[in-house]
């Protein structure tokens, strides 16, 4: 897989090849885009910002509409995608999907089991972070604070003293 920038067009087109059968698939993307972890499919945002996999044996594509952001786990098999501030956790391989509401940010832990995540809660709408276990859906507030002060250092939340 590899993503080709072509500045006259603005277009960002990306190369899929299959080294068995020389088979290629080309389409218009926005953005990154990256394969599963089990490397059974390719997922990335198209210019129509719909989220699409690839099925890499059939070559069939599956796409989500209307989302700007995602992210893969290192491990496990989660697909975290951000639609109008809302967040979509989705298990790849068993199909189960969290949701969670005005999600401004998330990052998966590097086992792929949980999600820490910018949450606008109340109605003030303030910052509230928030851990989900994956496993259980469970969602857990632990700091309503000014996010401005907090920064993401892999899964550690650090506050800056300003």
């Amino acid at each position: 897989m590899y993503a080709e920038n072509q500045p006259a067009t603005g277009k960002n087109i990306l190369h899929i090849i299959n080294v068995d059968n020389r088979h290629e698939f080309t389409c218009n993307i926005k953005g990154q885009s990256t394969f599963t972890n089990d490397s059974k499919k390719a997922v990335y945002i198209t210019q129509s910002d719909s989220l699409s996999f690839l099925d890499l044996a059939s070559f069939k594509t599956i796409g989500i509409p209307h989302v700007q952001d995602f992210s893969v786990a290192k491990e496990g098999d989660w697909l975290a995608s951000n639609s109008q501030g809302n967040l979509s956790v989705t298990n790849i391989v068993s199909g189960k999907t969290l949701d969670v509401k005005d999600v401004t940010y998330c990052r998966f832990n590097d086992q792929g089991n949980t999600i820490i995540a910018y949450q606008k809660v109340g109605q003030d709408k303030s910052s509230s972070f928030i851990w989900i276990d994956l496993e259980t859906g469970r969602v857990t507030s632990f700091s309503t604070i000014p996010v401005h002060n907090w920064h993401f250092m892999g899964i550690c939340v650090i506050k800056m003293i300003l």
